[in-house]
């Protein structure tokens, strides 16, 4: 299976690790870059014109307060033999 890379609506770039995207138009990037976005505008960056509630996000909240953001830890698997 080959994973799906989403690209940052901001830098264009891949997006691996903590992201965020809009549930209404799909777009979204980087936590950081979102939320330095979201902190000044309501529109989608990548033009669509959605006006996105990414700014209300707990994890975009968190880090324009000032609050780290840990990973959530990785999934265990259990295997049965």
């Amino acid at each position: 299976c080959k994973a799906h890379v989403s690209r940052c609506s901001l830098c264009e770039q891949p997006v691996r690790g903590v992201h965020v995207w809009c549930q209404g138009c799909g777009h979204g990037g980087h936590l950081h870059h979102m939320a330095e976005w979201f902190a000044q505008e309501r529109l989608c960056p990548s033009g669509c014109m959605h006006a996105c509630s990414l700014g209300a996000h707990p994890l975009v909240s968190r880090v324009l307060s000032g609050k780290n953001v840990r990973r959530a830890p990785p999934e265990t698997t259990l295997h049965e033999d």
